[in-house]
C-alpha cells in the first residue's frame, strides 16, 4: 500500500507563535509559560520541570497563543524542530515567541500521530530541509504550513499511536526495572567496599544453598 502525502496546511485550522516581552509578567504562580526548555527531543510530552509562570493583565497582546488540548508545538528558533503535544492535564498555558502553535483538525487527524511523525527521523528531515537558513537558524509560520505529512485515515493513525505507546510503556517498564537493579548493585558495592557487608558471609550463603 502506498500512502499519499499532503501538507500540514491541509490539516491545520489555526497557527501562531508566542509574543515577545512576557518576562515582565513572570510570577511565582499563574499560567504555565512554555519555552523551548519544556520541549524534549526524546518525547512529545511537554516537560513541566523548570516551568515558568505568568500572570497576564486583561487585554494583553498574545492571548491568541493560549494552548488547547492536542495543539502541536514546534520550536522555530535556535534548536529547531523540537516537538510537543499539549495534553489534557497541562492546565492554563501559553507559549513564548520561539515556539509555533499549530492547531490541527482533530476530526481528520490524531494530533498524537502528527507529533510522533514530526519527532521521527522522517519528520525531522523534513523540518531541517525547510530551515530558513542564513546566519541564524529559523522557521516561519508559512514554512511550517508547507511541511509534508502522510495522509492516512484517522483510524490508521490511531492504530499506529496505540502500537507506539504500547511499545513505549514496555520500554519504560524495562527501564524502571533496570534502574531498580542498578540501585541494588550500587548499594551492594557500597556495603562491600565499606565493610558493612562481608564477602565471606555471602560465600557462606552460597555454600549453604
Amino acid at each position: 500500500m502506498k500512502w499519499e502525502v499532503e501538507t500540514l496546511e491541509e490539516i491545520t485550522v489555526f497557527i501562531t507563535s508566542g509574543s515577545r516581552g512576557w518576562a515582565k509578567y513572570y510570577s511565582i504562580e499563574g499560567s504555565n509559560f512554555i519555552r523551548i526548555t519544556n520541549l524534549k527531543r526524546n518525547q512529545i510530552d511537554i516537560s513541566t520541570s523548570d516551568m515558568k509562570y505568568v500572570k497576564l493583565p486583561k487585554g494583553v497582546e498574545g492571548i491568541r497563543s493560549k494552548l488547547n488540548e492536542g495543539d502541536l508545538l514546534i520550536s522555530i528558533t535556535a534548536d529547531l524542530g523540537i516537538i510537543g503535544i499539549v495534553s489534557n492535564d497541562l492546565g492554563d498555558s501559553y507559549i513564548n515567541q520561539h515556539i509555533a502553535l499549530v492547531r490541527l483538525n482533530s476530526t481528520k487527524v490524531s494530533p498524537t500521530f502528527i507529533g510522533y511523525y514530526y519527532a521521527s527521523d522522517f519528520g525531522q528531515s523534513s523540518i531541517n530541509l525547510m530551515n530558513d537558513g542564513g546566519a541564524k537558524a529559523g522557521l516561519n509560520l508559512n514554512t511550517i504550513l508547507k511541511l509534508p505529512i502522510l495522509s492516512l485515515l484517522k483510524s490508521e493513525q490511531d492504530k499506529i499511536v496505540q502500537k507506539i505507546e504500547s511499545n513505549k510503556a514496555l520500554i519504560d517498564s524495562y527501564e524502571n526495572e533496570r534502574s531498580k537493579l542498578q540501585r541494588l548493585k550500587t548499594g551492594l558495592m557500597q556495603d562491600l567496599l565499606s565493610g558493612k557487608k562481608r564477602v565471606t558471609s555471602l560465600l557462606n550463603k552460597e555454600h549453604v544453598s
